[in-house]
């Protein structure tokens, strides 16, 4: 997740050496998927981020979205639109024209340790944040499996204990790799 703003980004710079004709296709199916450009996804990459500037803007932003939001405030996921002139991937979008919300991730990280980030200028400490996958085959699974189970079970709990019984039964069942070995 931390490098999903960065790898759209160049992602965008690629197009631009792309014809006239492909890069406003190429350009168009971007925006229309940008969802890793999201201010929140932004702010977790730029919160990792190796410049220290970077850095202190993320820690400046998120706290600033913490005075700006209501505890338990439903946040509405709108993708912005993209800047394709930009020159780095914290350009990618116009800050001024998003609503900026915290990142969940993020919800743990106490005001002291965003100071820290933010640092006195010259010195700033690198945040440790959990790695998490932006999009991989697991989590295409997992979808499958959520959605199977709320087709059979109502409420968080059943499902919950449905995906799980779901799983455990598929972890003892055994595996045939090949056909040899089904057949022994």
């Amino acid at each position: 997740m931390k490098e999903a703003p960065k790898n759209l980004w160049h992602t965008v710079v690629a197009t631009k050496t792309l014809p006239k004709r492909i890069k406003a296709v190429a350009q168009q199916v971007l925006q229309d998927n940008a969802y890793h450009a999201h201010p929140e996804n932004m702010l977790v990459a730029m919160l990792c981020d190796e410049r220290v500037q970077v850095r202190q803007r993320a820690a400046h932003l998120i706290q600033q979205a913490r005075h700006n939001t209501c505890p338990g405030e439903i946040r509405k996921f709108v993708i912005p639109n993209l800047n394709f002139m930009a020159e780095d991937y914290t350009e990618l979008i116009d800050w001024t024209r998003v609503t900026v919300t915290e990142p969940p991730i993020t919800y743990r990280v106490t005001n002291v340790e965003l100071e820290r980030v933010k640092g006195d200028g010259s010195t700033s400490v690198h945040l440790q944040l959990a790695d998490v996958p932006s999009h991989t085959q697991s989590v295409e699974r997992i979808v499958k499996e959520v959605t199977a189970a709320s087709k059979k079970v109502c409420g968080p709990a059943a499902r919950d204990g449905f995906i799980r019984a779901r799983l455990q039964d598929r972890a003892l069942q055994p595996r045939f790799e090949t056909k040899r070995d089904f057949a022994t």
